[in-house]
């Protein structure tokens, strides 16, 4: 009876290298695959705080009021200005036409 191929030690030890490397392998797989996990647990927590975030500030209305109210005394202000700055010019035109038609 003829001793089989498989029982020698130039077949047994690169297999149960094989083995070994493989099972180191999936380890190795297994702990890059619970740290991203771990990750993206951590990412969805902080997007959800930022929503969180984003909510109550889109909830508080006030601040959106004030800062439109704001823009907008701003712009009349500003027109104000404007006017108050054209009529001052015209002011001065008709000053000086009144000073030169009386001399």
């Amino acid at each position: 009876m003829e001793a089989s191929p498989f029982f020698t030690p130039g077949f047994i030890v690169p297999t149960a290298l094989g083995l070994i490397g493989f099972v180191a392998w999936l380890i190795r797989l297994e702990s890059k695959v619970n740290t991203g996990e771990k990750g993206m647990i951590k990412i969805e927590q902080a997007v959800e705080d930022s929503w969180e975030v984003l909510e109550k500030h889109r909830s508080n209305e006030n601040v959106h009021f004030n800062q439109r109210l704001a823009q907008e005394v701003e712009r009349r202000q500003t027109d104000r200005m404007d006017r108050m700055q054209v009529d001052i010019t015209e002011i001065k035109t008709m000053v000086k036409e009144l000073k030169a038609t009386t001399r």
